[in-house]
């Protein structure tokens, strides 16, 4: 009988603890695949900025419309001369990717190019600069965005604030 008490005891111990570790894991590799989105977000938006030629903040600086230099005959870059026809906007909306609509999706609408999303439950995005001008070639530009993914009750969350990016074609 004293054996059975000990097993029954060891057993619902062992049980405990795994329970409780796999909360932890699952807890743990959610925050991870949302500090994992929110980075390649960022990645995405700062590899274009360091592109562009020009920049409009828009929306209250929710909305952010690259223009990128024209391009040579040979592919490259002519600094100093932006092609209006060759923008890039990131904005948040709902799936239909409408500007015109709210939502947690990430959306990069190119002029030329594949119109996508790039990532959901995306909660905020708000750019800032370093001039008080709202269309400028300024040195840089502060991103930041927040994202959120839920797991196992309760949400988590990456925020990515004061990123400074400087556009290398200005």
């Amino acid at each position: 009988m004293i054996v059975v008490l000990v097993m029954v005891v060891l057993i619902y111990g062992t049980v405990a603890v795994w329970l409780g570790a796999l909360k932890l894991f699952q807890a743990t590799s959610v925050q991870s695949y949302t500090d994992v989105d929110a980075n390649i977000a960022m990645q995405n938006i700062v590899s274009d900025i360091h592109q562009a030629e020009l920049y409009t903040l828009q929306n209250g600086n929710t909305r952010l419309v690259l223009t990128f230099p024209t391009v040579t005959a040979n592919g490259w870059y002519d600094r100093g001369t932006p092609d209006p026809a060759n923008t890039v906007t990131y904005y948040l909306s709902d799936a239909t990717g409408n500007m015109a609509n709210t939502g947690k999706y990430l959306w990069r609408n190119a002029t030329k190019g594949v119109n996508r999303y790039i990532r959901k439950d995306v909660s905020s995005l708000t750019f800032a600069t370093d001039n008080t001008t709202a269309s400028t070639t300024a040195s840089s530009l502060r991103v930041s965005l927040q994202t959120s993914t839920y797991s196992y009750l309760r949400t988590k969350t990456t925020t990515y604030q004061a990123i400074a990016a400087f556009l290398r074609n200005n």
